[in-house]
């Protein structure tokens, strides 16, 4: 883990660069490939090795900050899992540093949940919320880099592999005690389906939702609920059910011995954020793939589908034992 401090960077929400004046740096994971990265987003329009496309956006002067921002800060997994946790390292800075604004992009406030969880590291952080659409040059900007780290989009015609997802079960063991969360906390007997609202990446979820009502679980949306009832529903599961997403992201606060079922594409079968977050908390998480014509991540992002009830059923009794 490392601590910079940049002077004179120029930053924004929704990628984890510092640009200068003819130069940019750019968060890369040891252990990850980058060439198979594409770390385009936010202003980032294009990048290679040793060049990068940038979008000139309006700036607004500020004088120092923590940034708590970069590629997906909106996405509940890369929030709580590989942002949120350089919390825990910042509490050990100087008092005169943890006195500087924490910078956090606008959709932060727009999920109440993910303020409750900056609050598990800091009861009142002074914030300095950062509009997706502007650029930020900033006297003093300090960053920590990512203890936990995915891909969070690759370049055409390349694959995910187990070997991209890069965890520290210290930081996961953190987040739990935080929630007042121990290895002890014992499963209890609800059955959680774990529904979706909206369009993207429409499924049967009308037909499955019955059939796992059947088996006595009961459909819950997680992004409709503040961090502490997620924590108190998901904490109280023997069983949980429901198709890849960052709902799944929950898993971190479940209790030893819980078992799930997630159904993924199949063409992202070595997407291993979830599974090794569940190797880590104990969780006995199974899967089942589904065929679809996607070919790339985004594809995955988006793509609509529909589950075998058949496969699904087997599934299921697999999963409750009934």
């Amino acid at each position: 883990m490392r601590l910079y401090r940049f002077e004179d960077a120029t930053v924004e929400s929704a990628s984890a660069t510092f640009t200068f004046y003819d130069q940019i740096v750019i968060e890369r994971a040891a252990g990850l490939d980058a060439a198979r990265c594409s770390f385009e987003g936010g202003h980032v329009r294009a990048n290679g090795r040793r060049l990068a496309t940038i979008e000139r956006r309006p700036e607004v002067a500020i004088e120092r900050g923590f940034f708590l921002s970069g590629y997906g800060y909106w996405n509940y997994y890369h929030w709580l899992i590989e942002l949120l946790p350089k919390m825990r390292y910042w509490l050990a800075l100087p008092p005169e540093l943890r006195a500087w604004p924490v910078l956090v992009g606008e959709s932060v406030l727009s999920a109440p949940s993910y303020l409750e969880a900056l609050s598990l590291f800091c009861p009142d952080p002074d914030v300095f919320v950062m509009r997706d659409d502007i650029a930020y040059r900033v006297g003093s900007v300090l960053h920590i880099n990512a203890p936990n780290t995915s891909p969070f989009n690759l370049r055409p015609h390349t694959r995910l592999k187990v070997s991209d997802f890069l965890l520290r079960p210290d930081t996961i063991h953190d987040l739990r005690v935080r929630a007042g969360l121990s290895d002890h906390t014992q499963p209890g007997g609800r059955r959680l389906f774990l529904a979706r609202s909206g369009p993207r990446r429409s499924y049967n979820q009308d037909e499955v939702m019955e059939l796992f009502g059947e088996a006595g679980f009961e459909p819950i949306f997680l992004e409709r609920m503040s961090l502490h009832e997620q924590i108190a529903a998901v904490s109280g599961a023997e069983l949980l059910a429901g198709p890849s997403g960052a709902a799944w992201t929950n898993l971190v606060f479940c209790a030893p011995g819980a078992r799930a079922l997630c159904w993924m594409d199949e063409y992202s079968r070595d997407f291993a954020a979830f599974s090794t977050l569940a190797h880590v908390v104990g969780v006995d998480l199974r899967y089942l793939l589904y065929p679809s014509a996607a070919r790339s991540t985004a594809d995955v992002y988006s793509a609509g589908y529909r589950l075998d009830l058949n496969r699904l059923r087997e599934e299921l009794g697999a999963l409750t034992g009934d």
